[in-house]
């Protein structure tokens, strides 16, 4: 047989279950027709190549992404990392910070919510400062945050706002119920993104450029854009401009993207949103075929739907019960829409594994669709046992597994949860071992650079659970040692499998992507370094060397 091109004399991960390594394989119009061994190649001629043991695998399928969220943030006033402890300090922090660059109209900083160390931070400490421009800080991971009230006055947020979602997306109040200044999950995105209306289209091509040039970098070839809150009315437009983009032959990778629901009451008629956004923005490479979930927040941010309380009795919040939820997937799986959700706290986990029974009960069999619970931080491993019967998939954020997604560390963790949930954190390794499909992502709210969005940071944590050039600010007790327990530490066979053959069948793109075998999309990486040898640390380096989609070489 002719074909396009011939490779021999490499060592590749297939991906494939039935065969993981090869040493060879063909390509013809895109696909590959023939991979095994070099013995196999005399039925084939064409173009050969001679990779001199270099390493090949799949084209990377990173499987939770925020597109839209990085385009905005690219655009964003500066966000000043506070470098502080304590409450004081960290108000001395800002003062000093405005008081050496005066002028503007806005102030963004980012705050561990642990070095606060208990104390309570509001509009007027703020207010103190400058009640003349907007002051807003983010805590470290994004979920919640502060605000003067110059900010909440400029964007309409009154006394008797009401909260979106009871003890979750909320406005905290004092005992005479005004605002204090502190919002989150959803009530704060107002803040992170009010700046968005401002962006023009010119700036979100040139953001999704960048973008699609990482992409192209990085061997990552299929992505799930896991959605942006609709109140800011920024997704429609990166959705719209990336058909545009794609109708003119710049949309290198699959992105399937979704709808996301932060907001209880958008659940009724979440489907029908769905299914509109999907007949307007889709094209060849883009589409919109999941619903999205915010189930609940973060730890660090004490907003994660626990069971067992926090250190201040508080429980986080949850966006819906099982039995709503329940209906909810019966209505998606009559749909054929698969969904997607987040769930830092055991509850939140425990409430879309019981919608799930309950759903499964109502029609009276397995869903057809696909279920993912995606980031996990607490799990009981009562609850771990339950996935692979439900059939739900575990979406994990493996740069998480250092610590960094816990400003102050293993301390600041064990402070919040205690020392059993604080040192027993991202289960990974049980999860996977009990038979779970799991699948790997980046998560990372970036901007201007992607680099923690590379698959090759992901893997090195994964496996060593501990973030070699994680960097410490004055009270931060995190530590290069490695983040507990031991036994959660990933290989890099499984590393590889979450990050590509997995991740397709989360996407349902398994028939075309994910794998190097026959009759598959020609989607893979060429590496110098030979990842099943060569030590976990430094991974986060590696950029392919070569990079090829549907058979072209992208770089």
């Amino acid at each position: 047989m002719k074909v396009d091109k011939i490779v021999k004399n490499a060592n590749i991960f297939t991906s494939a279950a039935r065969n993981f390594y090869a040493s060879a394989f063909a390509v013809k119009d895109g696909k590959f027709v023939y991979v095994g061994n070099e013995d196999g190649l005399k039925d084939y001629e064409g173009e050969v190549v001679d990779l001199g043991g270099k390493f090949v695998m799949p084209g990377i399928i990173d499987s939770h992404q925020h597109i839209a969220m990085c385009a905005a943030f690219e655009y964003t006033p500066p966000i000043i990392k506070i470098v502080a402890d304590g409450k004081k300090a960290i108000l001395d922090f800002i003062r000093d910070y405005i008081s050496n660059n005066p002028g503007r109209k806005m102030y963004k900083f980012e705050l561990g919510f642990f070095y606060l160390h208990g104390e309570k931070l509001t509009r007027w400490d703020l207010d103190e400062i400058s009640s003349d421009t907007q002051i807003i800080i983010m805590e470290s991971i994004g979920h919640s945050g502060w605000a003067n009230s110059k900010a909440f006055k400029d964007y309409g947020i009154a006394e008797d706002e009401e909260d979106i979602s009871k003890n979750l997306s909320r406005y905290d109040r004092d005992e005479n119920g005004r605002i204090t200044g502190f919002a989150t999950e959803a009530a704060f995105q107002t803040f992170s993104f009010g700046h968005s209306k401002d962006i023009t289209d010119e700036q979100i091509r040139a953001a999704l450029q960048r973008y699609f040039d990482y992409c192209v970098k990085m061997g990552i070839s299929c992505v799930f854009e896991a959605g942006s809150p609709s109140r800011i009315h920024f997704h429609d437009r990166v959705l719209k401009i990336l058909c545009e983009m794609d109708e003119e032959g710049k949309v290198p990778i699959i992105i399937e993207s979704s709808f996301m629901i932060m907001d209880p009451r958008e659940m009724e008629n979440s489907i029908s949103i769905l299914k509109e956004m999907d007949k307007k923005y889709h094209t060849k490479h883009v589409r919109c075929r999941t619903m999205k979930m915010m189930m609940d927040g973060i730890e660090s941010g004490r907003s994660a739907a626990v069971i067992d309380p926090y250190d201040d009795g508080t429980c986080g919040g949850r966006l819906t019960d099982e039995v709503s939820l329940s209906k909810l997937l019966v209505r998606l799986n009559k749909e054929g829409i698969d969904f997607h959700v987040h769930t830092v706290g055991e509850l939140a986990v425990k409430t879309v594994l019981d919608a799930v029974e309950l759903a499964q009960k109502e029609i009276g069999g397995k869903l057809m669709i696909n279920v993912t619970s995606a980031h996990l931080g607490i799990v009981k491993e009562e609850d771990i046992l339950r996935f692979q019967p439900l059939g739900v998939i575990a979406n994990y954020t493996p740069v998480w597994h250092g610590g960094n997604s816990f400003p102050g560390g293993v301390r600041a963790a064990v402070e919040l949860l205690g020392e059993e949930r604080g040192s027993n954190l991202n289960k990974c390794g049980m999860m996977w071992r009990n038979g779970t499909l799991v699948t790997f992502s980046s998560d990372n709210i970036a901007f201007l650079t992607f680099n923690g969005w590379s698959p090759f940071h992901g893997m090195e944590v994964g496996i060593l659970r501990k973030d070699i050039d994680f960097a410490t600010t004055p009270g931060d007790y995190s530590t290069v040692e490695l983040y507990p327990p031991v036994s959660e530490c990933m290989t890099i066979e499984q590393m590889i499998l979450g990050y590509t053959i997995n991740g397709a069948k989360q996407l349902r793109l398994e028939k075309n992507k994910g794998s190097i075998e026959v009759g598959k999309d020609a989607d893979y990486i060429v590496l110098k370094e030979n990842l099943l040898k060569i030590p976990a640390e430094g991974m986060k380096h590696i950029v392919p060397e070569e990079v090829y989609f549907n058979g072209i070489k992208m770089n």
